[in-house]
C-alpha cells in the first residue's frame, strides 16, 4: 500500500492518459499496475508486475 500510494494516476479526463480495458500496460504509474492486476485474475504471471520491482511498469 505505501509502494502504491508513490506511483502517480493518470486521470484520463484530465491528463489525457488513465485507464482502458487494454491499458497502459506500461509506465511507472498506478494505472499500469491496476492493468496487470485486471489481468491476473486470468493470468497470475501478472502478478509480477503489481509491486515496485515491477519489469513492465517502471
Amino acid at each position: 500500500m505505501t509502494a502504491c500510494s508513490t506511483f502517480p494516476f493518470r486521470d484520463a479526463g484530465v491528463d489525457g492518459g488513465g485507464e482502458s480495458p487494454t491499458g497502459p500496460d506500461a509506465g511507472n504509474t498506478l494505472n499500469c499496475r491496476l492493468f496487470y492486476l485486471r489481468t491476473a485474475l486470468t493470468d497470475t504471471s501478472a502478478c509480477a508486475e503489481l509491486g515496485p520491482d515491477s519489469r513492465t511498469c517502471y
